[in-house]
């Protein structure tokens, strides 16, 4: 099993697990989102590992080609400029700096995904992971345009799934 070929994925994950502990942990919100950006080397540097690579994971499952490996490092450059440009929006609007890092380094992950689907249930599965946590993040700020849009995509979401 290459289960190397998923490392930048899996480096997301406890990437957003971190995120959201040190959000718990830090009383400047701001280290989090450096945090953030910074942990995003981890997952870049997998990928230039897997530069010439053109292998499968899990029974074909996951493919890792030249295309696969563009996507997933243009994924993580609007990433860290997604978290980047948001500092300054939150401080004013929201106390959950670290859950809207978590979900955006999550979206990311399911979109690295779709990048790199073999099979159509990959394909899903990141589909549903990079869906469900922009809902999340369409309804973010608790006023009630954000939760009507939430809702829209929601109900969208689920009646073409």
């Amino acid at each position: 099993m290459n289960l190397y070929l998923f490392a930048p994925e899996l480096s997301l994950a406890v990437l957003a697990l971190l995120v959201i502990v040190l959000d718990l942990l830090m009383e400047d919100k701001g280290l989090v989102a450096i945090v953030a950006v910074a942990g995003l080397i981890v997952p870049a540097f997998l990928t230039l590992t897997l530069i010439g690579q053109n292998d499968t994971a899990f029974y074909g499952t996951l493919m890792v080609d030249s295309f696969s490996i563009i996507f997933k490092f243009l994924f993580l450059i609007v990433a860290a400029l997604i978290i980047l440009s948001s500092l300054d929006y939150l401080k004013n609007r929201t106390k959950y700096h670290g859950e809207f890092y978590a979900l955006v380094l999550l979206a990311t992950m399911g979109m690295m995904l779709m990048a790199s689907a073999g099979e159509f249930i990959s394909i899903y599965i990141g589909l549903e992971l990079a869906s469900i946590s922009l809902y999340v993040l369409a309804g973010f700020l608790k006023d009630s345009k954000s939760s009507e849009a939430s809702l829209k995509y929601l109900l969208l979401g689920a009646i073409s799934s």
